[in-house]
């Protein structure tokens, strides 16, 4: 289940994530609207077939990726660790597993889900 964060638990990342988002944003979204989990659901559906969503689905992922080693790197803690592995098709399949099995939480912000999904799924420390 994609779990609910306290604001100011990660406000500098989400502050590097929505900047990556904006960079790669189709007009579909405007950048003073906050991205919805059910925005990014449509923008990654392959029944889309759209180059323009399907292009924004990974720069929102990528970014995503991006301002997490940038924020590491900065020496800042997280309660959860990403495999240096994850490709951003591998996390993007999971957030839609998981946006499938929770439609009820989709217009939460969609930031919001992702930290909560790699939280479930990344743990630190887990075994």
């Amino acid at each position: 289940m994609f779990a609910r964060l306290g604001a100011s638990a990660l406000g500098a990342l989400r502050g590097l994530m929505v900047y990556g988002l904006l960079v790669g944003l189709s007009s579909s979204v405007s950048a003073v609207e906050k991205m919805t989990g059910a925005d990014v659901v449509r923008f990654c559906s392959q029944s889309s077939g759209d180059a323009a969503s399907l292009s924004a689905c990974t720069f929102f992922f990528q970014g995503a990726l991006d301002a997490l080693a940038t924020v590491q790197n900065m020496g800042h803690p997280f309660t959860f660790c990403v495999p240096q592995e994850m490709r951003v098709q591998d996390l993007a399949a999971l957030y839609l597993s998981e946006s499938e099995r929770y439609p009820e939480v989709l217009d939460e912000q969609a930031t919001d889900l992702l930290l909560g999904m790699l939280l479930k799924f990344f743990p630190c420390g887990r075994a």
